[in-house]
């Protein structure tokens, strides 16, 4: 199939005069043709410049029609630099590296197209970008043809020019920055561009290029109007191309843009912005195209400037938090203080002086049961250290009674009782293992089976008690299972079964390699066999040629083989009525060639008024679920439609298009959880309005969601009710203070009273007074009392509420997880580790899901790419090499339809075409 493409391609080719051929010496060769087109003005001056293996070869001058021709030679790295004056130049790489055995088996290949589209250059643009390889086209052993991979599209060509636009910008303004400067900061810069250019110099002294690329570029950042760094830089792009490092270079810019954006992510995570923006900076350098690290940016630069305007607020928590987290406890109540003075109305730092409070009183209590756990721990240790197992564990027991959920003492009461369970086994197992020795040894078999199978339930990493029941079990049935196979093998060879009948001998010869029966009815076998495949393959192989001779139509031929397997087997039919068949066709041939004519010139009209109908059914229905929004069901049908008419551009615009639509849905998705994260966050903290600002960001993001809506009504309910019981506060306290003074007044007229009383009166009164405050001291007692309980059943309910939070969070991520949502389950479990610091399942988890999503990544990487060469091939009807691509999809994503259904498609295009040549040959 692909040879006879490429002839057909190749009769084409030769209609033009000015096919350019590299090495005509040996035959085959991969074949590039295509267009250069512009954006404006003629293409009559546009150049490729050609290296291979790091060579420099004749330029190829392209004419006014803008088109090329080229062949390249096996087994080179070839780099295509297209250029043409007041254009960026374009870099293109082709490797024919063909594997030796392919080469051998077939050395021609179809035409690879390729249409190079050149952008306008803009004056004072630093061109840089444009070293970067746009598509690579090499050989891929799954299709057994050259694809491709694609670096840039020309939209991301495009966005390449815009970014370097900025970065000019950027240029402009870090040079007036730099004329700012005091001459102490110049000279520290100056310093580290110094150091900088040294050991860049000492690197491409050494021919580390790669290395000298990057620290010279680091240093053409810091003063962006040198020239010496930019001139190094074009010169060591030059050296790639010549040395045919590009590919080494795409690679470690891939690992090194992979290792920002993961440490910028992880920065931005723990929301340290300035670390974050600098390594998003750095990974845009790399792709200066890549929208995630531009959007990435943005967001920290909103981030900023709304912080920006309570910076002092949060450096005043942020000391108070780390002194409150080293439990210096006066320290922290004064930061907080602090902060209560910036922003009165905050409730985080006064919930977090009230707990200070409650620290300060528990710190008694807490440091009476640390004394005695620690005790505890030390006496189990001592304990086990004796090997005095029962007494340890009733002391760590004691430990986790004061700690329950303190993981060392759980750890230390697991081992004591795994290395208690273990000695009990050992003792088990040998005592076992020698009452079953001496039965074994008294050919007491069964009684010895049993033992060695209680010995290996106590210690099952042992091997010697399963040995031994296998050679019990074997003595038992070896004789047994041999006669059965002699007396079947026998049985076999009188019935003419004769590959049965060897296959039971071999096995009983097996089991006694000594027995002569078995070895001699082998040698019978075989020689009976050999005989027959002799007499079969000479069968076989006349009526092969006959059958090949017969599908060339060369019937004279046919016939002679045919007659010759009739020698051999005059009572099978085949042969007798291939001849007839050959016989019947020379008469009605004349006459059929007609018909067949015209019968499939009335199928093709029928074939394509079907196709017209069912593509127009197609189209209709991909735009009618493109209009329903229904996008992932419309690309299906656009492709469908595809299917039907390779050749139509409609459907392929259509899904670029809703690609575009879906790669905006996702941005939206994205920013939406991003900011649902950051205000629940601030919700937590009773920050109400910042969370009130992040739900607004999510809505804005994703207007149709209810949750950022009830969030903030949740929000405005909680300051309604805060600002209520504020002002019953205060009228309460109002009220107070007028009763206090009424009391007052009421006290004074009676002390005046008093004070005229009698004189006897003044015993009774001091009687009750004292009555009254032992009364008095009373009640204080029982009033501290509830304080101190109410104090505990607030701090237990804390620690609850974080039980909560933590399970609930730990939930929902179990469920994104296992939904394979990652990034979702990412930002619970990092709100679970919010919640409990010291946890490690959700540190685990958040590993495993950035793996699990980078596998996913190159799955569907994978499954693209075996996609795009599947369709290729499917379009092409080359349906064996589009079968392997559709199961090289499935293997990347098995869950997917799409392969399935097409190589089902496959299957009845096959089976159709197989009917109708049957057919064919019948008439």
């Amino acid at each position: 199939m692909r040879t006879h493409f490429y002839f057909i391609i190749l009769t084409i080719l030769c209609l033009f005069s000015t096919i350019n051929v590299i090495a005509q010496d040996e035959p085959g060769g991969l074949y590039v043709t295509g267009r250069i087109t512009t954006e404006q003005g003629t293409v009559g001056t546009s150049v490729i410049k050609m290296f291979r293996n790091g060579q420099p070869m004749i330029d190829y001058q392209v004419d006014n029609t803008g088109r090329f021709n080229l062949r390249f030679e096996f087994n080179n790295e070839y780099i295509l630099i297209f250029e043409r004056p007041e254009n960026f130049p374009q870099k293109y790489v082709i490797s024919t590296i063909v594997p030796n055995a392919v080469l051998q088996r077939d050395r021609i290949f179809p035409p690879y197209p390729l249409d190079v589209n050149l952008f306008t250059e803009i004056a004072g643009i630093n061109r840089g970008f444009a070293d970067n390889t746009v598509l690579r086209i090499y050989y891929s052993p799954e299709v057994d043809n050259f694809i491709p991979e694609v670096y840039y599209n020309n939209a991301q060509i495009k966005r390449l020019i815009e970014v370097a636009v900025l970065q000019s910008q950027s240029v402009n303004r870090e040079a007036e920055m730099l004329k700012r400067l005091s001459n102490a900061e110049l000279a520290a810069l100056r310093r580290d561009y110094d150091e900088i250019l040294r050991k860049a110099n000492a690197d491409f002294d050494k021919g580390e290029y790669l290395e000298a690329l990057d620290e010279y570029k680091t240093a053409s950042r810091i003063f962006p109007s040198e020239k010496y760094p930019r001139d190094r830089i074009a010169e060591i792009n030059d050296l790639i191309a010549v040395l045919g490092l590009q590919d080494e270079l795409n690679r470690q810019q891939a690992a090194k843009y992979n290792q920002f954006i993961q440490t910028a992510d992880q920065q931005f995570t723990a929301r340290q912005y300035p670390q974050s923006k600098e390594n998003y900076q750095q990974a845009l350098i790399i792709r200066p195209a890549d929208d995630y690290a531009t959007k990435r940016i943005a967001e920290i630069d909103a981030i900023e400037a709304q912080m920006q305007a309570q910076n002092r607020y949060n450096d005043v928590i942020a000391l108070a938090d780390k002194a409150f987290d080293e439990k210096l406890w006066d320290e922290s109540k004064k930061r907080y203080q602090e902060a209560l003075q910036i922003r009165p109305g905050e409730s985080y730092p006064t919930a977090q002086i009230a707990r200070i409070d409650q620290e300060l009183q528990q710190l008694n209590q807490l440091a009476e049961r640390q004394s005695t756990f620690e005790s505890a721990v030390l006496n189990g240790d001592a304990s086990y250290a004796r090997q005095f197992y029962p007494k340890a564990l009733e002391y760590y027991r004691t430990a986790l009674a004061i700690k329950p959920d303190d993981a060392a003492v759980i750890a230390k009461i697991a081992r004591v009782e795994k290395e208690q369970k273990e000695i009990n086994d050992r003792l088990f197992y040998d005592e076992t293992i020698k009452t079953a020795d001496k039965a074994f040894k008294d050919q007491d078999y069964e009684n010895a089976r049993s033992l060695y199978a209680s010995a290996l339930t106590a210690r099952p990493d042992q091997t010697y008690p399963q040995n031994q029941i296998n050679a019990i079990d074997k003595i038992s049935g070896d004789n047994q299972r041999y006669a059965d196979l002699i007396a079947r093998a026998d049985a076999s060879l009188a019935g003419g079964e004769y590959t049965s009948a060897r296959d039971d001998f071999k096995a009983a010869l097996e089991m006694k390699p000594r027995e002569k029966y078995p070895a001699d009815k082998i040698r019978e076998i075989d020689g009976v066999l050999a005989g027959l495949a002799r007499e079969d393959q000479q069968y076989r192989q006349l009526i092969a040629g006959a059958d090949r001779f017969y599908n060339a139509r060369q019937y004279p031929q046919a016939k002679g083989e045919y007659q010759k397997a009739l020698g051999i087997r005059p009572d099978d039919p085949y042969p007798t009525e291939m001849l007839q068949k050959i016989t019947d066709w020379e008469a009605e041939q004349i006459q059929l060639a007609e018909a067949e004519r015209q019968a499939e010139e009335n199928r093709l009209i029928a074939e394509q008024q079907e196709k017209d109908r069912q593509y127009q059914a197609i189209i209709d229905e991909a735009d009618r679920l493109a209009a329903a929004d229904e996008l992932t069901p419309a690309v299906s049908k656009f492709r469908d439609a595809l299917e039907v008419k390779p050749q139509e551009q409609y459907p392929i615009r259509r899904i670029e298009e809703i690609r575009g639509m879906i790669a905006i849905q996702t941005e939206a998705q994205k920013n939406y959880d991003s900011a649902i994260a950051n205000a629940d966050r601030a919700f937590e903290r009773q920050q109400y309005p910042e969370a009130r600002t992040g739900y607004q960001q999510a809505l804005a993001a994703k207007p149709s969601e209810s949750y950022p809506t009830e969030q903030i009504a949740r929000i405005d309910s909680i300051e309604a009710e805060q600002a209520r019981l504020l002002a019953e506060k205060q009228a309460a306290e109002e009220a107070a203070r007028a009763e206090q003074a009424r009391l007052l007044a009421e006290k004074q007229a009676a002390e005046e009273v008093a004070r005229l009383a009698a004189l006897e009166e003044q015993a009774r009164l001091e009687a009750e007074r004292q009555a009254a405050a032992e009364a008095a001291l009373a009640e204080q007692a029982r009033l501290l009392a509830e304080k101190q309980a109410a104090e505990e059943a607030a701090r237990l309910a804390t620690l609850a509420e974080q039980d909560r939070q933590y399970a609930e969070a730990i939930a929902a991520a179990d469920a994104q997880f296992n939904q394979q949502q990652y990034p979702a389950a990412i930002t619970e479990y990092r709100k679970a580790s919010q919640v409990k610091p010291d946890e490690t399942y959700p540190k685990e988890r958040i590993a495993e899901a950035e793996r699990l999503q980078t596998a996913m990544v190159a799955a569907q990487r994978a499954y693209d790419t075996a996609i795009a060469n599947a369709d290729r091939a499917f379009q092409r009807q080359q349906y064996p090499e589009a079968r392997t691509g559709y199961q090289q999809a499935l293997a990347a994503k098995p869950s997917e339809s799409y392969p399935t259904d097409q190589i089902a498609r496959i299957d009845s295009i096959e089976a159709e075409q197989a009917r109708l040549l049957a057919e064919k040959q019948a008439a």
